[in-house]
Parts: C-alpha cells; structure tokens; sequence
C-alpha cells in the first residue's frame, strides 16, 4: 500500500489537513487561531461549524482513498471530490478572511498544496489503472 508513490501523496495531504487543527491559521489583532480553535472560542455560528466539517470530510475522504488502494476506479472518484471540498475550504477561509479583515497566515497554503497533492495522486492512480488495463487485455 505505501509503497505506492500516490499513497504517499494522499499520506502527505493527510498530515497537511490535519495540521490545520494545530497551527495558526490566521491573526485577529494580537491573538492567533487555528481551524481547532474555532468550535471552543468563537461564538456559535455557521463558519466554526462549517471549517471543521469540511476538513474534517476531507481527511476522512483522504483516509477512504488512501485505504483502498485495491479499488482505483474509488481512489479516482475520491481524490476528486476531495479536491472539490479542499476548495470549498479555501473560499469559505478568503470569506471570512475578507469579512472579518483577519490577516492570514501561510498554513493558509497549506489546503492548496493538499490540492496539488490529490492532483498528483489521480495522475499516478490514472496511470495504475491503464497500466491494469493493458495487462488485462494482453490474457
């Protein structure tokens, strides 16, 4: 399974999303918070629930992806989804980002590189698949 340059991909996005629950996102005056934070210390509302509901789906949807290696026509419709929800991310941090004139910090990258990753690893699942197929086609 690891052995497999797209699961190390997928193992890589997991540890950069799941970062985002541990390191400052971004600065509000003189206190920094992160996307763990906001459930605790912000006031009830859509965007604490929101942000954590989305990276909190794209680490589980990354999770599914990356175990199931034997099934890459799956691995293919997850990375994909995934890649969707990680954008959902982003544009609901620039909202608020733009809304509450907070200044964002650079693990705000951090979903975009994950991007880039699931990206990569649907190139080499692609790849894996054709690669099957051809075999198949050989018998």
């Amino acid at each position: 399974m690891l052995q497999r340059i797209q699961s190390l991909f997928l193992l890589l996005a997991i540890g950069l999303e799941t970062s985002l629950f541990f390191v400052p996102v971004w600065r509000e005056g003189a206190a920094v918070h992160s996307v763990g934070a906001l459930v605790w210390t912000n006031p009830p509302g859509l965007f604490p629930v929101g942000v954590c509901v989305l990276l909190l789906l794209s680490i589980g949807m990354a999770a599914v992806a990356l175990f199931s290696y034997r099934r890459r026509i799956r691995q293919l419709r997850l990375c994909r989804w995934n890649m969707l929800v990680l954008i959902g991310f982003q544009v609901l941090m620039a909202w608020h980002s733009a809304a509450a004139d907070n200044d964002l910090l650079t693990p705000t990258l951090f979903p975009t590189v994950a991007i880039a990753l699931h990206w990569l690893a649907l190139r080499y699942i692609r790849r894996d698949e054709a690669l099957v197929r051809a075999a198949d086609r050989l018998r």
